[in-house]
């Protein structure tokens, strides 16, 4: 790979994936709104989603102490 960090890495990652969650799941402006977090405004649109469905994989481990606020774990 030629990213320089293993950051870009993560971002570009959940970027990709985010855009597949983002239509295979049929998101829209309402869910779009509903997502909010101290750092989402620094993330692209679909890092967002990405980290919706972080969240929620470890909601349904039973992950209660657990929250993701960015792809690389920082």
């Amino acid at each position: 790979m030629m990213l320089p960090s293993g950051n870009d890495a993560a971002f570009a990652l959940a970027k990709f994936f985010g855009k597949v969650i983002f239509r295979g799941r049929n998101y829209g402006d309402r869910e779009r709104n509903q997502i909010c977090s101290y750092q989402f405004n620094l993330h692209s649109y679909y890092v967002k989603y990405f980290l919706k469905e972080m969240n929620r994989v470890a909601a349904d481990l039973k992950m209660v102490n657990t929250h993701f606020d960015s792809p690389h774990g920082l």
